[in-house]
């Protein structure tokens, strides 16, 4: 089949999105299809195009029998405010349909949502390259902006909604990972028959635990030797609320508490913020390491002794979660996951980590110092992440499932 994907992250961006995409062209193309994509200038968090490119209005690239299209798109530092964001949205779609127009025949269309701007951008060109379209459904839109105000006029809310459910009434098939998630679309009006589960997966080949002298060297480098350490990866966002762990590391502070010691990796939004919050405290048991490339991060989490995620509780993240807990899983290593929702349910039933509510140090405090004092209690919750994740979100084993809904989805 001659399959295309959309998607505004993509390699060498870190992000979660930017990997599913990747990982899904390389196995297509592999199992024989032709596969393009077409994506932006690599910018994400930092909202400045990584060296070595250059923003243009469209470069074409080969790898491997892929083809790879970046399109030009508003680029923005601001990823926190809203307008900003959805003007990086919007030009990213529009870019996207006119660089993608002379790209031939296709089969079938897959887009990575949100952004759900691309859902129009992808229907157009279905019609005009005779495709089936498949919508992959990561977050709903327009709940968030609505929920966190950024979207209040009667008229503004109402467009917003129609937008959705036409978002949800257009394509041929519609995909999600989370069950909360597909029930909620279902709910709004789409039919249930079109609607499939594709759970999130991880390459337990790539991430897995690691034995050796890279891992305590990189303990040493950082200052960790000797201590429980404790390491969040990924975006410094708002939605992650990580002045919850500085707080937390405060209290451990407070109690005398001079085993733990906590690893922030990563960069966005809040990365200024809460380096200037670890200085007001005065920690001295927090270190900030910049964003690392994908291939770093197996070395990171096998530095670690305990792996985290907060996520601010809200009612449009029920059904969200965020992909790091994969990676986390499939390292060997226990979780601590301040989340509720699907999070959670996914972490009780693999008894892979702890779950505790968002937004509460007091607990995420209690909760580490346990874990550092019972180290077989943490091996064995990260034994059964490890074996959880390659039972049932296996790279290889996951994807033949996706290969089956698009094939489905373009007869």
């Amino acid at each position: 089949m001659r399959i295309l994907l959309l998607s505004q992250n993509y390699p060498p961006e870190a992000s979660s999105a930017a990997q599913k995409v990747s990982e899904m062209a390389e196995f297509l193309a592999q199992n024989g299809h032709i596969v393009t994509i077409v994506t932006a200038f690599p910018n994400y968090p930092s909202g400045v195009v990584f060296e070595g490119y250059r923003r243009t209005w469209r470069t074409e690239e080969r790898i491997g029998t892929t083809k790879l299209v970046r399109s030009w798109l508003h680029v923005t530092k601001e990823r926190h405010r809203f307008v900003p964001r959805l003007l990086s949205y919007v030009t990213f779609a529009a870019t996207a349909l006119v660089n993608s127009l002379g790209l031939g025949r296709q089969d079938v269309i897959y887009v990575y949502a949100p952004p759900t701007f691309l859902v129009p951008t992808a229907q157009v060109l279905a019609k005009i390259l005779r495709a089936a379209l498949v919508v992959d459904v990561h977050d709903l839109w327009p709940d968030a902006p609505i929920h966190l105000g950024y979207v209040k006029h009667p008229l503004a809310v109402a467009a917003a909604r129609g937008f959705e459910r036409w978002t949800y009434a257009a394509p041929d098939k519609l995909l999600f990972y989370s069950e909360t998630h597909r029930q909620k679309v279902i709910a709004k009006g789409a039919p249930a028959g079109k609607t499939a589960i594709v759970p999130l997966w991880i390459d337990t080949q790539k991430f897995h635990p690691l034995t050796g002298d890279a891992p305590a060297a990189l303990r040493a480098a950082h200052g960790l030797t000797g201590h429980f350490v404790v390491t969040y990866t990924g975006n410094l966002g708002i939605p992650q609320g990580l002045d919850v762990l500085l707080q937390a590391a405060d209290l451990l502070t407070q109690r005398g508490d001079t085993r733990v010691k906590f690893a922030l990796v990563g960069g966005g939004a809040q990365r200024d913020q809460l380096v200037a919050l670890a200085e007001k405290l005065k920690l001295t048991n927090v270190v900030f390491v910049p964003p690392q490339p994908v291939t770093a991060m197996n070395v990171w989490m096998a530095a670690s002794d305990l792996l985290m995620l907060h996520l601010d509780a809200a009612p449009f993240r029920e059904g969200t979660v965020p992909g790091k807990l994969f990676f986390y899983m499939a390292s060997g290593r226990a979780v601590l996951a301040a989340a509720l929702g699907e999070t959670e349910v996914l972490v009780r039933a693999h008894d892979c980590g702890v779950p505790i509510a968002p937004r509460d140090p007091v607990a995420m405090a209690d909760a580490i110092a346990v874990l550092a004092a019972d180290p077989e209690r943490s091996a064995r919750l990260g034994r059964n992440g490890r074996a959880a994740a390659e039972a049932h979100f296996d790279r290889a084993k996951v994807l033949q499932l996706m290969e089956r809904e698009l094939v489905s989805a373009a007869k």
